[in-house]
C-alpha cells in the first residue's frame, strides 16, 4: 500500500516517471496478493498517465462484474 500511496503523491507533484513506475510495481504486488481490485487501480492510474489502452480495459473489467461507476471506483481506491 505504501508504495501505491507514493506512487500517488508522485503523480500529484506531476513526476510522471516516477508515478508510473510506483504504479506497475503497486499492480504486480496486488495482483500476487490476490487484491486484484486494487491492482487493476492501479493499472488505472497508470494508463491515465500513459494515456494508453489500459483505462478502456479496466473500466470494461469492472463493468463486466456488474460495476456501474468503474471511474470512481479507481478513484476511490487510489486518490
Amino acid at each position: 500500500a505504501a508504495i501505491l500511496i507514493g506512487a500517488s503523491l508522485a503523480a500529484a507533484r506531476g513526476e510522471h516517471s516516477s508515478a508510473i513506475e510506483g504504479f506497475a510495481t503497486a499492480e504486480m504486488g496486488f495482483a500476487s496478493g490476490h487484491m486484484l481490485h486494487y491492482a487493476r487501480a492501479a493499472r488505472f492510474r497508470r494508463g491515465l498517465l500513459l494515456g494508453d489502452t489500459s483505462i478502456a480495459d479496466c473500466r470494461q473489467e469492472w463493468r463486466s462484474e456488474g460495476q456501474r461507476a468503474p471511474d470512481k471506483i479507481a478513484r476511490m481506491l487510489v486518490p
